[in-house]
């Protein structure tokens, strides 16, 4: 089975960069620029872990953590 990832960056360069080596490597990816976005599609993609930016526009990536959390307790979360 394909491990799911969810990246959230505002900068498309990075989020570019995090698809393209994650798919690679195998793994079924996902990319928003937002906070607000990921949580919408969160109970729909299921991802095995979600890779975040800390300083976003809107909401911030440590206010995503905790959203991300309430919804789904045990999701692994990386912030960069």
């Amino acid at each position: 089975m394909t491990k799911r990832v969810l990246v959230i960056d505002d900068d498309a360069a990075i989020r570019d960069t995090f698809a393209h080596h994650l798919g690679r490597a195998g793994f079924a990816v996902t990319t928003v620029a937002a906070a607000e976005p990921a949580l919408a599609i969160l109970g729909d993609l299921a991802p095995d872990v979600v890779i975040t930016d800390v300083r976003m526009p809107g909401m911030g990536g440590l206010e995503l953590v905790r959203q991300l959390h309430e919804k789904v307790p045990d999701l692994n979360v990386i912030v960069i």
